[in-house]
């Protein structure tokens, strides 16, 4: 073969070449993205971590807040105080060894408390995660969901976060005054912690504002409610309720999905659009203080009449949102 003959040979080889290389190259290269694994939602340690809350725990916190106590509201004081002084005692130096601050305010001649804990952050520590329920019940009931199951929950993840070191600082609040008449009102216990907070010139970076967390029916009963045109008629899912698009919901969403067995619904109720649905929340406050808040609730939270707690999905979903909270107060 002449010299020419074997330069014009490798020229041909090379334009074939190129392009089947390429499409070779590019098959790979969508191989490999579709089959590489996704990044995780959530470090799994941080759901290892999660999975030591317990059952137990919960329902015992549950059963002792509306069992026990029972009613909790203004207008009964002295079940109210038993009620502030067992989340203070429980989570106090004696037992599971928080310092509990409280902070002490004046309505209807009586003198109601707000309570909180913090988890000291490392690096960022002047970033706060700021994580609410209320302690009280609706004048006449128990409230075994609402809102007991959410404070059973809120102690269950001080509990879960005892020997914590996050980078941000957590904060989780007991709050007053939630129904009515003070629902909405700046005597509710969440529009004096905003306030608070707002004084203290915190840096927060997400509000958590949890109701209802114990029922999980798989139909609806809340047709009248206020909220119904926002809300899916089919349960059981946990929805994520904002005031307006915030990359807080999205984030949430995706940990939250990534570590339930059920559904989560989010849905943006626009000032305009929701009225009072919106305004009458402990989720508002945060939110008219410009805090990238979500109210977070089970979908028995806006059912007519009270549903029977489920202790297997409070478990479930009080880990899932001990995940969420890892995820938020350690950034990368």
């Amino acid at each position: 073969m002449g010299r020419g003959m074997q330069q014009a040979t490798v020229l041909r080889i090379l334009i074939l070449g190129l392009p089947i290389g390429l499409i070779l190259t590019g098959a790979f290269s969508l191989v490999w993205h579709y089959r590489k694994p996704e990044k995780p939602a959530a470090p799994p340690i941080f759901r290892n971590l999660a999975a030591e809350i317990e059952a137990e725990e919960l329902e015992s916190y549950v059963r002792n807040l509306a069992d026990v106590i029972g009613p909790r509201h203004i207008s009964d004081p002295k079940t109210l105080n038993r009620a502030a002084n067992y989340v203070e005692s429980t989570l106090g130096p004696r037992n599971v060894g928080y310092e509990v601050a409280r902070r002490e305010y004046a309505i209807d001649g009586q003198v109601v408390r707000n309570l909180w804990l913090e988890i000291p952050g490392g690096k960022r520590r002047n970033e706060y995660v700021v994580i609410t329920a209320a302690y009280d019940a609706a004048a006449g009931t128990s409230g075994h969901n609402v809102n007991a199951s959410a404070v059973a929950a809120l102690m269950g993840l001080a509990e879960n976060f005892r020997l914590e070191r996050p980078k941000r600082t957590i904060v989780l609040a007991f709050l007053t005054n939630s129904t009515a008449p003070h629902a909405g009102t700046p005597d509710s216990g969440a529009a004096h912690f905003a306030s608070f907070l707002e004084s203290r010139g915190d840096q927060i970076q997400a509000v958590l504002t949890l109701e209802g967390l114990g029922a999980f029916p798989d139909s609806a009963t809340f047709k009248d409610h206020a909220l119904a045109n926002y809300l899916p008629d089919k349960g059981p899912y946990l929805t994520l309720l904002c005031a307006e698009p915030i990359p807080l919901l999205n984030q949430a969403t995706e940990v939250l999905s990534s570590a339930l067995s059920f559904t989560v619904h989010q849905g943006t109720l626009l000032e305009a659009a929701s009225g009072e649905a919106w305004t009458t929340r402990d989720a508002a406050p945060f939110q008219k203080a410009d805090f990238p808040t979500l109210l977070v609730a089970g979908n028995g939270r806006f059912d007519a009449a009270p549903p029977q707690i489920d202790g297997a999905r409070l478990t479930e979903v009080t880990r899932a949102l001990a995940t969420l909270i890892r995820v938020l107060a350690n950034p990368a």
